[in-house]
């Protein structure tokens, strides 16, 4: 991969909003960041995927904001244009706010910010393991798959000033595994649900509410993705998730099995008879944080390696940012005292 990087930055592995939070605060303060992910596209599981003409939110449905900090955030891009409030899936406490037109908006336009203040994002990227004097093994993410590269070397860049880990715990802690670092255990500890996501497109509308959703069965969520802020009415659109449990009794299920289960549900549910134009599968293997470590980040003085992500504090996108940006301020307060980097 031949990648030049400075020898004074801090890596931060994941782009998803943690990351991106997290990176976001360090750039403010001063320091060179650079970011990885295995992804295409910031956002982890902020996520839109095209499918022929149609675009489809199929990770993270939407945001709220209760805090101060990711408040201004979301308060900005809406100015900017980049959320909107999408009122079918507004409670009487909180205001629902998704990306504009999709909900990849907002971590595209927090990267775009990044970007231009000198953050660099090297994205389809995987990194195969971390060492503990922060080196990190690089492959193309096409190139082979996540079992593989961490039993090889890749090209290793390094050492950074320090490393961040912005990803779900699991993934966190096979990165550990070759440091022997002890924050691995302590990530084992959190919890993930997985989910499938189905996407499906109509040409005929359907009679049902923009929004359904259900503690008991199969599909736990069912929205029309057309209802959303600056999305277009035709062709309509769909997403639908599974609950927890059908999710993990159907784990490694075929894609197209799963995505035929679920229509039958959908239209179980919604009435619709005429058959989907696309239909298409997806599976979340870490979805929803079940059990969170309920502490904000992790940082080791020592190594220093630290870790942000909804795992620490729950299954909301605001959890995710809040844990990047504390962890940032962490580590900037503990640079500012020991001068460690």
């Amino acid at each position: 991969m031949n990648i030049q990087l400075s020898q004074s930055s801090v890596a931060v592995i994941g782009a998803g909003i943690a990351g991106l939070a997290c990176a976001t605060e360090l750039v403010s303060l001063g320091y060179q960041v650079t970011m990885f992910d295995k992804g295409r596209n910031p956002g982890g599981r902020i996520a839109t995927r095209r499918l022929a003409e149609s675009s489809f939110n199929h990770g993270a449905q939407f945001a709220n904001a209760r805090g101060e900090d990711f408040g201004k955030l979301i308060v900005r891009l809406a100015v900017e244009g980049h959320m909107a409030h999408w009122p079918a899936a507004s409670g009487k406490r909180d205001i629902v706010w998704v990306g504009a037109p999709s909900m990849n908006a907002l971590p595209r336009a927090m990267m775009a910010e990044l970007a231009a203040k000198g953050c660099r994002l090297l994205n389809q990227t995987h990194v195969g393991w971390v060492s503990a004097d922060r080196k990190l093994s690089l492959f193309p993410a096409a190139a082979t798959s996540p079992g593989f590269v961490s039993r090889l070397g890749g090209e290793v860049v390094g050492p950074f000033d320090a490393v961040v880990l912005a990803m779900p715990s699991p993934q966190a802690v096979t990165l550990l595994a070759a440091a022997g670092h002890r924050f691995a255990a302590e990530l084992a500890r959190a919890r993930y649900a997985p989910c499938w996501s189905v996407m499906a497109s109509f040409s005929q509308r359907c009679d049902a509410p923009d929004l359904i959703r259900s503690d008991t069965a199969p599909l736990a969520w069912i929205s029309r993705n057309s209802s959303r802020p600056g999305q277009p009415n035709s062709p309509e659109t769909w997403v639908m998730h599974a609950s927890a449990k059908w999710s993990r009794d159907n784990l490694e299920e075929n894609s197209s099995e799963v995505a035929r289960l679920l229509l039958e549900q959908f239209v179980a549910v919604t009435g619709q008879r005429s058959a989907p134009e696309i239909l298409q599968a997806h599976r979340w293997r870490y979805a929803l944080v079940e059990q969170a470590l309920d502490k904000p980040c992790l940082w080791d003085e020592a190594t220093r390696i630290g870790a942000c992500g909804d795992f620490c504090l729950g299954p909301r996108i605001e959890s995710a940012f809040d844990s990047g940006h504390t962890l940032a301020g962490v580590m900037h307060k503990v640079s500012q005292k020991q001068d460690l980097f």
